[in-house]
């Protein structure tokens, strides 16, 4: 019954928008709209962490889905604000095919920016969903402009690195569910055009609610140095310290140093690049090495990165980034034990390993790499700090 009503309120919206070209359309589906809080940050990978970029590694994407925030809590220049988005579906041009922009729309309705067509940003939202009792093998679906990226209570159920419009739900996913809170942040990226986002519990209104998230647990104060610079350099710095690239790096670095030049390199002249290597003879490289980028595919997968055009645009990050694969001594590889990036292996650093003791998975405090923060890393760090006092 529910489908053939979804049908006919399509079909007349079809019919609408035949007669009067424009006609915004709203699915009769039991989106979740919210409110949600939101955030936005510049860059549109959605590898990235957004989140520490912009509080120097203060907040992390993890922390947030693991532990939430407050409504007007602050984020570089910006605060977590509230705001429901709508499941509008812009048909203009039916011809051409539908579309949604409503993560743009929110973005603006909320104040968050005034720009109606944000290209290669980041937004992240934040619902709390509360169940009446444990349910287990809970169907979710997202739909997304473009990437996206689902963490539940702190971990990821979900990741699409993709590049598409979307109108309504494309990815299904299956979670268990809490009794009582479960926090729910999802991040959608956005390369250019529209920005979109659908999102669906498969459960009925008496199985679940939804409410703001809050957050009244103390912050970390120690916690590694995170930046564009560090983020880019953990992806592909083995491939920039191969001898062959530091052979032709100082070429390129100088080329980028002209302002007028890194405006040159548009998204649209990155791609025709990487696809025609020969290109590269612009910066006085030689053939030898075009014909080693062609047999390299993380160097074209670097030029690809939506990361690489924030990267070319920001000095501060880009001397950060060259001075971390220059091959020099002012320039090596921060050791793991490190973990703020200060250049010393200090009290910090201990510190930071013994408050995310216990921890599985990825994370910077898990010095070893064996995937879990134990008492082995906390010797690492020890002895490190203890040799390098001595």
């Amino acid at each position: 019954m529910r489908l053939d009503i979804v049908k006919s309120r399509w079909i007349l919206c079809y019919l609408v928008v035949i007669l009067l070209t424009g006609t915004v359309c709203a699915p009769a589906a039991a989106y979740i709209e919210g409110p949600w809080l939101w955030m936005i940050a510049k860059g549109a990978n959605i590898k990235t962490d957004y989140l520490a970029i912009t509080s120097r590694g203060a907040i992390t994407e993890r922390y947030v889905a693991e532990h939430g925030i407050n409504e007007h809590d602050a984020l570089g220049q910006l605060r977590w604000t509230r705001g429901r988005i709508r499941p509008t579906v812009d048909c203009l041009f039916w011809i051409l095919g539908c579309r949604s922009n409503n993560v743009n729309e929110v973005v603006n309705a909320v104040g968050l920016s005034n720009d109606r067509n944000l290209d290669y940003h980041t937004a992240y939202a934040l619902i709390n969903v509360v169940s009446p009792r444990q349910q287990r093998n809970i169907g979710m679906g997202v739909g997304s402009d473009d990437a996206v990226k689902v963490w539940l209570n702190g971990e990821v159920v979900h990741i699409n690195n993709v590049d598409r419009g979307t109108t309504g739900i494309q990815d299904l996913f299956r979670v268990n569910l809490n009794a009582g809170d479960n926090l729910l942040l999802v991040k959608v990226t956005d390369n250019q055009q529209d920005w979109g986002m659908f999102f669906e519990i498969y459960l009925d209104a008496a199985n679940f609610t939804t409410t703001l998230p809050t957050n009244n647990e103390s912050r970390p104060t120690a916690y590694p140095r995170i930046t564009l610079a560090t983020q880019m350099f953990d992806r592909y710095g083995r491939t920039f310290r191969q001898p062959r690239i530091q052979s032709v790096l100082p070429n390129i670095l100088a080329w980028l140093e002209i302002p007028e030049n890194r405006t040159r390199l548009t998204p649209e002249l990155i791609e025709i690049m990487v696809d025609n290597p020969e290109l590269l003879r612009t910066f006085g490289i030689d053939a030898e090495f075009v014909n080693y980028v062609k047999d390299t595919p993380e160097i074209r997968n670097f030029f690809r990165d939506p990361d690489f055009q924030t990267l070319i645009q920001d000095e501060a990050a880009l001397s950060e980034f060259t001075m971390l694969i220059q091959e020099d001594t002012s320039a090596q590889i921060p050791k793991p034990e490190d973990i703020n990036r200060d250049g010393h292996v200090n009290i910090q650093d201990l510190t930071f390993v013994s408050t995310h003791f216990g921890r599985t998975g990825h994370s910077l405090a898990d010095v070893n790499g064996d995937g879990v923060v134990d008492v082995l890393d906390l010797v690492q760090v020890a002895s490190a700090l203890t040799a390098e006092a001595g």
